[in-house]
């Protein structure tokens, strides 16, 4: 039999969060809001809307899967694979303000009594002036006006991973096997950034410094408290898409995509004298138009123009090689040399082992200070090449920082992209290697010693540049990754 097929499905079902009082916040841009009579409005999930879930159920979450090995003949094999994945969406980093409990729960007071150190709080009295509870669903349509909200979008799809593989397998001798694959994937509908549905729109970026200037405001008298009380307030307050409220924070926004290609070659190569040798090498790139959750790969500059954010991955990393290895000692019990005794039994057991990685690393996210009323984070303008000759660079100067200027006016866009695939942090090398002994005490009982060395030969590996034009270590490289760690463990083995 040299065709082996394996296919099935899986369906991903994930219901909504609800709250038992009816807390979590939606958002209607056309609802009327009470107060003020302006469209826009936050709904309390099972008080103003149908339903106590907080966003729609996504059915169509089927997930196909196919794989198949295909003997060509005794030595090689071709494999590959198929499949469609979803994430849930309650491991997509949103917080707890993207539950819509605005405001969440907070406390009031101090920690310690004054000009003491007697603390105020305790373990038997944790909140002595009390919480301040989330809002509840009582102001209805009312809520948060004059104020900023964060709601969770109604329309919240489960983002879906279409991957794909293909590979050759052959073995060469009898103890050699060599591998070379293809690896790839696409993210749709993931999940993203925030964003501010009150964000000044680029077009009203002309006013300038008029964007400043008080004029008359027609909420007052209609919202009692916050900066859209008072008799006057900045023009640019109410040229928001609602102005009654300062901001409106849309969380869970599915809009954004990736897209990853990678090579692969691997061989592994088993030695005599107990060595085992492995090497794999990785040539990949990803493209996408948004940072996941806890990545890094720039904000957005216009939350009007997500298309314009499609650039190569803050986390691309283009080429690895990874070396691991294993030699068993040829002493002791069935091995080659000294295979009684006492000196047998101590250099007997030993194993040493490691990987050793070295890697490109991810390409810059340039931003800049100042800006005001921006459709997002400021970036420069790039007028010059970025990348100096590698004689020049230094660590005070990884890359060259008068190729960046600040835009026209801080209200202007610049028009650097959202990261710099030329551009890249500094490229790591690291040596891990573990040194083992076992030990057998009698029939069924073992222990096992072992010293790790993390960066065993204390490379230093400096982190990415100052990427922020405007501040004074501007393109300068000032901290390092972790230096050498050693640990011991001892294990009893039963």
């Amino acid at each position: 039999r040299r065709l082996t097929l394996n296919l099935g499905v899986r369906y991903d079902l994930h219901l909504p969060r609800t709250d038992r009082f009816n807390r979590l916040l939606n958002f209607d841009p056309n609802a009327k809001e009470p107060t003020t009579g302006r469209s826009g409005a936050f709904l309390f999930v099972g008080t103003n809307t149908d339903g106590r879930g907080q966003f729609d159920t996504d059915w169509n979450n089927f997930g196909p899967r196919l794989g198949f090995a295909y003997q060509v003949n005794d030595k090689t094999v071709v494999r590959g694979g198929a499949a469609l994945n979803y994430i849930s969406p309650f491991n997509e980093g949103d917080t707890v303000s993207g539950l819509g409990l605005s405001p969440t729960f907070s406390t009031r007071g101090v920690n310690t009594q004054a000009n003491t150190t007697v603390p105020t709080i305790s373990i038997a009295n944790p909140f002595p002036t009390g919480l301040v509870a989330p809002l509840g669903a009582a102001p209805g349509l009312a809520a948060l006006v004059g104020e900023s909200g964060t709601y969770l979008d109604r329309y919240y799809p489960i983002s879906e991973f279409y991957n794909w593989n293909l590979g050759i397998q052959r073995q060469v001798g009898s103890d050699l096997v060599v591998e070379l694959a293809y690896a790839g994937s696409k993210g749709n509908k993931l999940n993203g950034p925030a964003i501010d549905l009150n964000t000044l729109r680029p077009e009203n970026l002309r006013l300038g410094d008029g964007l400043r200037t008080q004029v008359a405001n027609p909420f007052a008298g209609q919202i009692r408290t916050g900066p859209l009380s008072t008799a006057t307030v900045e023009r640019q307050l109410l040229l928001r898409a609602f102005p009654q409220f300062i901001s409106v924070a849309r969380q869970g926004v599915h809009d954004y995509f990736s897209n990853y290609h990678s090579l692969l070659a691997s061989m592994q190569k088993r030695l005599s004298g107990g060595v085992t040798v492995g090497v794999s090498y990785t040539l990949s790139k990803l493209i996408d138009n948004a940072p996941g959750p806890g990545e890094s790969g720039g904000s957005f500059q216009n939350v009007f123009n997500i298309a314009g954010e499609k650039s190569v991955s803050g986390e691309d990393i283009p080429q690895r090689l990874v070396v691991n290895y294993v030699w068993e000692l040829p002493f002791g019990r069935g091995q080659k040399y000294l295979k009684s005794g006492v000196l047998g039994a101590v250099l007997g057991g030993w194993e040493v082992s490691g990987i050793s990685t070295f890697s490109k690393e991810r390409p810059l996210v340039v931003t800049a200070t100042g800006g005001a009323f921006l459709p997002g984070t400021r970036r420069p303008d790039l007028v010059g090449d970025p990348n100096l000759p590698a004689g020049e660079r230094t660590f005070l100067r990884w890359f060259n920082t008068a190729a960046f200027a600040f835009p026209a006016t801080p209200y202007t866009l610049g028009n650097v992209s959202r990261t710099m695939p030329s551009t890249r942090r500094p490229g790591f090398q690291i040596w891990d290697i573990s040194l083992q002994k076992n030990t057998t005490l009698r029939e069924g009982l073992g222990l096992q010693f072992r010293a790790e060395f993390f960066n065993a030969f204390n490379k230093t590996n400096f982190l990415g540049p100052n990427t922020q034009l405007g501040n004074a270590a501007f393109g300068q490289i000032t901290a390092a990754r972790t230096p050498r760690q050693i640990q011991f463990a001892l294990k009893l083995i039963y």
